[in-house]
């Protein structure tokens, strides 16, 4: 097995787990101790799990993007309520930009329904669970893959997005509060900022873990967004300062 596969199969592992003994995670990864050790010394020099005590614990904090195993297994059912809420924005020979996010790759069966759509995204899951549809034309960007991520990101990246015009973008975050939205990368900050001004309109969904939560790079003020889907009504507060930013809520 080659060490990506092997880094992937401990984040998954991780990702479900969180806190693992470290024989435990020898016979889950059919890994010899060596071997394993020296793939979560690569994993802990990227800041995705650290090592103590003999057991292995899975980073969460905010300022970290974890790759796409990992957050594809996060908050599963809300972010397929999601997706099946921004479904009703979502209608024939349109042009939809979307980004990589995990929450955005479950609208693929809702997209499959629709007829001569145009989808442009820089989310290399999304666009292989596309191919093979003739009723949707899928432009991927080009650019450099994000590790783990299946995010394709980079200025080449970003100038490809300028290609085009778009209905709507449908992107994620890493946190919303009153004042804006938030990422975790600058890399993906970058791309999904040439998205929102290539659009007429923008959709960002989130589930309700990421509310009232802030991160490093702030993405863009309410003014660049039209509707949040999320999967909890918000607190109060926060519903009463967006939408006093004619942003929509919908949940």
């Amino acid at each position: 097995m080659y060490r990506k596969e092997r880094l992937d199969k401990i984040m998954e592992i991780m990702s479900k787990k969180k806190i693992v003994d470290m024989k435990i995670l020898e016979d889950l990864t059919y890994e010899s101790r060596s071997t394993l050790r020296r793939d979560l010394i690569v994993l802990e020099g990227e800041h995705k799990i650290t090592r103590n005590f003999g057991q292995v614990e899975l980073v969460s904090d905010n300022n970290v993007e974890f790759g796409y195993q990992v957050r594809v297994g996060e908050n599963l059912s809300d972010k397929k309520y999601i997706a099946s809420v921004c479904d009703t924005f979502i209608g024939n020979n349109q042009a939809l930009i979307i980004d990589s996010s995990t929450t955005a790759s479950y609208l693929e069966p809702y997209l499959s329904k629709r007829n001569n759509l145009v989808v442009i995204t820089n989310g290399l899951h999304l666009a292989m669970s596309l191919n093979g549809n003739p009723k949707i034309k899928t432009f991927i960007a080009s650019g450099r893959l994000r590790p783990f991520s299946g995010s394709i990101v980079g200025d080449s990246a970003r100038k490809f997005m300028e290609g085009f015009h778009a209905d709507i973008a449908i992107i994620s975050c890493a946190g919303v509060d009153k004042n804006g939205v938030y990422m975790a990368s600058d890399e993906q900050s970058a791309v999904k900022s040439q998205m929102l001004a290539q659009a007429e309109k923008t959709i960002l969904l989130c589930d309700h873990t990421k509310i009232d939560r802030v991160d490093y790079y702030r993405l863009c003020g309410h003014e660049d967004i039209d509707v949040i889907v999320t999967d909890k009504c918000p607190p109060e507060e926060f519903i009463q300062s967006v939408e006093d930013q004619n942003v929509e809520i919908v949940y």
